[in-house]
């Protein structure tokens, strides 16, 4: 008798679908991954489950209608909003968010600051949900660079693999003043 073994896929629930949410989710589309879309407007996140699906013969992909059920069924969990959203969505998703990696996508296309980053990601995160393993990624125009900060291996090693899936090139920054891109110039993931 032939045993079949099944493997699970990993679970990304997207949290945010202006451009650094849809850019991931659309490159992420054909990965092993299945993707939970969830937007503020349903029909957002809808619109875009069908468009990726449209362009997919093997894309797993479904938009959701919470953000708290995305999040506690997933594995990884995206925050693709913007900074002065992140609080309030960590107190809604903390408590099923617990030992869950966490991706924060920096959604700013002209205050982020190199001091700021580095207060921010290593000071801020953890009080907000402190049972996740919390990665901040950015990147940067014309560039495929994916710059992680995160203090946990497995989490920082889970991301690379995400990024790579999605097509960037991930690079684990412990101190974010070697990144010395003009402020200006950081976007979304697109």
């Amino acid at each position: 008798m032939i045993q079949q073994t099944t493997v699970m896929k990993l679970i990304i629930a997207i949290i945010g679908l202006g451009n650094s949410g849809t850019g991931l989710a659309t490159r992420l589309v054909n990965s092993p991954y299945r993707l939970l879309l969830f937007d503020q407007d349903f029909s957002k996140a809808q619109a875009l489950t069908d468009q990726l699906l449209s362009t997919t013969l093997s894309g797993d992909v479904e938009a959701v209608d919470c953000q708290v059920n995305a999040s506690w069924e997933a594995d990884i969990i995206v925050l693709a909003v913007s900074e002065s959203s992140k609080k309030q969505l960590c107190d809604r998703i903390r408590e099923v968010a617990t030992c869950k990696i966490i991706i924060s996508l920096s959604t700013s296309t002209n205050d982020v600051h190199t001091d700021y980053l580095n207060t921010y990601t290593n000071q801020e995160w953890q009080p907000w949900l402190p049972t996740s393993k919390v990665v901040n990624v950015l990147n940067t125009i014309g560039l495929s660079n994916a710059f992680l900060i995160g203090t946990n291996l497995e989490a920082l090693t889970t991301v690379s693999e995400v990024m790579q899936a999605a097509g960037l090139h991930p690079i684990v920054v412990e101190d974010w003043s070697v990144y010395t891109t003009p402020r200006d110039s950081v976007q979304p993931i697109r």
